[in-house]
């Protein structure tokens, strides 16, 4: 059996309205699912309106099954009298040159904000074999619900999960059977505490003092790290910042002055829009003519980031510089800790929690 919801943002203030769904048979298939925005939640242009597929229950693993493989095809949209409106397909997205060459593959997982790594975490086995280290206190007091356990790794079969091989509840395999989140290269995996807990319980004491991986295949696992799981949110008004199109090396920052129409939309709930592209898969803010000081925002990790975008929010900034806007100089630049190039930059609201 699975379940999700259809998640609308609809109209000016981005109005979260569901429609649930379900498929509890093979013979079932396929489904029609329909999400109607009735008066009032319709989609309008430039408001970030947004329409998410949400898959929340999939009992394959449970019955021993494996996750289920979701299809969707076949979208249609109809007017109000259910007449089909035909895409246009001469506005399809066309990204620009390199949009998508950044090297970090960040497909299928979370941003993680704050990663505390697992120093020395370097290890291999052979299938079905478990290998890994006693958890040192950092990553324990990292282990907290909403965090995620990220690991670089390679294996035969592009699997890996988690075991917790001391848990009070007995020796735990974690996200196996292709529970974990995992890009489609194959050499990400993320592992939430909340998956974790469903197996060893929420109290951290009892899982053990010892963190494991294991696949099915041949694997190496490269580096581990903990950090909190940091979400996009959804952004309507997008005020575009003309112009700032830029690049740099590592640690290099460029950028542009501000004009009168981003410094109006930096108020407090704005979200800066970046569309980027680096080594690392990392990018932050720069306010180099702040009142405080020279000042990196969101630097380490504390962007949201997701399929060539990153976030900044205007109280990432104020933290740093100052509620005040007219205190934060007249430049905006940006910065990796590799070489990185930004396409665009907009400003724009979050209404949504």
């Amino acid at each position: 059996a699975v379940s999700g919801k259809l998640i609308a943002w609809s109209g000016d203030d981005l109005k979260e309205t569901t429609d649930d769904w379900s498929v509890y048979l093979a013979t079932k298939n396929p489904a029609k699912v329909v999400a109607t925005l009735a008066e009032g939640e319709e989609f309008i242009p430039d408001a970030g309106n947004l329409l998410m597929v949400q898959l929340k229950t999939d009992n394959g693993v449970t019955e021993g099954n494996g996750n289920a493989t979701l299809y969707i095809d076949n979208i249609r949209f109809l007017d109000a009298s259910g007449n089909l409106l035909t895409a246009d397909t001469s506005v399809a997205f066309i990204g620009p040159e390199k949009f998508a060459g950044s090297g970090v593959d960040v497909s299928n997982l979370m941003t993680v904000n704050g990663a505390v790594n697992f120093e020395g975490f370097a290890t291999s086995g052979d299938g079905w074999a478990q290998n890994g280290f006693a958890m040192p206190q950092e990553i324990i007091d990292a282990l907290v619900p909403g965090s995620v356990v990220e690991i670089e790794f390679t294996s035969e079969n592009g699997d890996m999960w988690l075991v917790m091989n001391e848990a009070a509840v007995g020796w735990s395999r974690v996200a196996d059977n292709g529970g974990a989140y995992i890009n489609n290269s194959h050499n990400i995996a993320q592992i939430t505490y909340e998956q974790i807990a469903a197996v060893c319980g929420d109290d951290i004491s009892t899982w053990g003092s010892t963190m494991q991986f294991e696949s099915d295949g041949a694997w190496e696992v490269y580096a581990v790290r903990v950090g909190e799981a940091k979400e996009m949110k959804p952004v309507n008004h997008l005020v575009n910042f003309e112009g700032f199109a830029t690049s740099g090396d590592g640690w290099a920052q460029a950028g542009a002055a501000m004009p009168q129409e981003i410094l109006d939309a930096l108020v407090p709930g704005a979200v800066v829009n970046i569309a980027y592209t680096s080594e690392s898969g990392d990018l932050w803010v720069v306010m180099n003519g702040a009142a405080v000081g020279w000042s990196r925002v969101a630097d380490g990790g504390q962007s949201a980031r997701l399929n060539g975008v990153c976030q900044v929010t205007y109280e990432q900034i104020a933290a740093i510089c100052g509620d005040d806007v007219s205190t934060w100089g007249a430049e905006m630049q940006c910065e990796s800790d590799t070489a990185w190039e930004v396409f665009s930059v907009s400003v724009g609201q979050s209404p949504v929690e």
